[in-house]
């Protein structure tokens, strides 16, 4: 189902609300009621929501993206403004007001055709932690190699990193999972950059300034196989938990604005929360039950302060 989410949240003068309409396939419109002078320069800029998995903390952090962001110049008077922006990719997005490049209002709110983005998440999901099987796998050829280092079987190798790193883009575009799509795409950098290609040097040239065979592998020096494999293996958790919290991010927002219509996007939602490698039972049933506060609560445990 197609449905717009609003989650408000507003950081400035109380009285001011701004929430997007419906989504059109040609633009994103913002409307604003509030008082708003009419005599100075307001637009909407939109920035993306990603994620990054800190290790450290077992959580997510949330980061507005450099990349993937709308700007658009807005029309505003005292009762409020309203401003056309060029869509994007379906998500949560940061939403700021800006006055001479001062933030006058800012909120977060996902844009876009929700109920899709959670189908296009379960997909993504799938190819998510098949490319992280293949990583060890990919792994333990890099072991075989440096070992015995083969020029076709390394040019095989190759190949088939390269495959799987467009099957990773691929799957990046269309989801909403982007902590684990950094994950991912971290760990296949140092797959495809392994030190195991055949020697080229002529006979009795040696590179003395080169790292001994089996050594300095990958092109980050404090990586190692066992470093490398315990962070492809941490994978099945990091993508199960942004489940999670992407879909506990776009309800809590729906429920917020609409709670009839939030209820069937939760619907969809529960085919992206099984699609899961370690599904919650527990968070399953929150979707199916509606329990906003679960999903709250959900939330907040996954999210590093």
């Amino acid at each position: 189902m197609i449905l717009l989410l609003a989650l408000l949240l507003p950081l400035q003068d109380p009285s001011i609300v701004v929430r997007p309409d419906p989504p059109a396939d040609d633009a994103w419109s913002v409307k604003a009621t509030g008082p708003f002078p009419g005599d100075v320069s307001i637009c909407i800029l939109l920035r993306r929501i990603e994620r990054v998995w800190d290790p450290g903390s077992g959580k997510f952090l949330e980061v507005p993206s450099d990349e993937v962001r709308r700007r658009a110049p807005a029309q505003a008077d005292q009762r409020g403004l309203k401003a056309s922006l060029k869509p994007g990719p379906a998500g949560l997005y940061q939403l700021l007001v800006q006055s001479d490049e001062q933030t006058v209002f800012e909120t977060r709110t996902p844009f876009g055709h929700i109920g899709p983005l959670f189908a296009s998440s379960s997909d993504a999901a799938r190819t998510l932690a098949a490319l992280a099987l293949e990583a060890g796998e990919h792994l333990d050829e890099i072991e075989r190699l440096s070992k015995a280092p083969q020029a076709r079987l390394f040019q095989d190798f190759q190949r088939r990193i390269a495959r799987h790193e467009k099957m990773l883009r691929d799957a990046s575009k269309g989801c909403d999972l982007t902590a684990t799509s950094r994950l991912l795409r971290e760990i296949y950098y140092q797959l495809r950059n392994a030190q195991v290609a055949p020697e080229t040097d002529p006979p009795g040239v040696k590179d003395n300034d080169g790292p001994a065979r089996g050594q300095g592998i990958f092109l980050d020096s404090t990586s190692t196989v066992q470093s490398l494999q315990k962070r492809i293996s941490s994978v099945k958790t990091v993508l199960s938990q942004e489940i999670r919290l992407s879909i506990a991010s776009l309800l809590e927002g729906a429920f917020a604005l609409d709670p009839s219509r939030a209820r069937e996007v939760a619907a969809d939602a529960v085919k992206l929360a099984r699609a899961a490698p370690e599904p919650s039972a527990d968070f399953i049933k929150a979707l199916e039950t509606r329990d906003r506060g679960a999903l709250r609560d959900v939330r907040a445990s996954l999210l590093k302060e």
